[in-house]
């Protein structure tokens, strides 16, 4: 079930995650980021929080370099990788967010597909991405393009149910998007997709059995 950005053991992507804004997840990819390439670690930052890109204040930058709202803007596209700027920090380059751009939070299911795909082109020893806060599709299918990733928190309720949200979430998404392929499972998909609070609590251990009834190929993939 796990879609990975990359197989190299020379690259590692860490994406980065809350449920809740506030809880520093910005701050907390900004001093990964620069320990590792402290390390000496060759370390790329991009801020993928649309709609609200600030990491780079947290790296010592002005808000003048084209980013990823230009990026999408572009016609013919432009690639991640042109758009890396160098900071203070030797081995640690950054690329910008929104910049000017408004409304990057509800761009087009290719705009993120194009951006998933050219995440893979980057180089670096270290990729880590500092997405926006919830759990809409856009932030859980950045989170997915790796398999290991941080979900961040604070011990108040509110954050760690947040977070709880964003987990149930990323696995739901998940499954409905390995049974997408077979028509046959339109109904279980629309069972992930409107639980209502009337409605029994639905696991994935059910779903899996509800699959493997129609078919067993597609339940091992849950």
């Amino acid at each position: 079930m796990r879609r990975t950005l990359a197989n190299e053991t020379a690259k590692t992507v860490i994406p980065i995650a809350g449920g809740k804004g506030g809880v520093g997840k910005t701050l907390i990819a900004a001093n990964l980021g620069a320990a590792l390439a402290m390390e000496g670690h060759p370390t790329i930052l991009v801020d993928l929080d649309f709609g609200n890109s600030n990491l780079h204040t947290l790296v010592g930058l002005a808000n003048r370099f084209p980013g990823v709202g230009d990026y999408v803007a572009a016609s013919p596209a432009r690639s991640l990788a042109t758009l890396a700027v160098e900071t203070d920090i030797p081995n640690l380059k950054f690329i910008p967010g929104d910049g000017r751009m408004p409304f990057l939070a509800n761009m087009t299911h290719s705009q993120k597909q194009q951006i998933i795909r050219d995440l893979k082109t980057l180089s670096a020893r270290y990729i880590l991405l500092d997405l926006g806060a919830g759990s809409s599709f856009n932030v859980i299918d950045l989170f997915s393009v790796s398999d290991r990733g941080l979900v961040i928190t604070t011990p108040e309720f509110p954050s760690t149910m947040s977070m709880l949200v964003f987990l149930k979430n990323l696995v739901f998404r998940m499954v409905d998007q390995e049974l997408k392929d077979d028509p046959d499972l339109v109904d279980i998909r629309q069972q992930i997709h409107v639980q209502s609070m009337a409605a029994p609590r639905l696991t994935v251990a059910a779903i899996r059995e509800n699959v493997r009834e129609r078919n067993p190929s597609y339940a091992e993939r849950i």
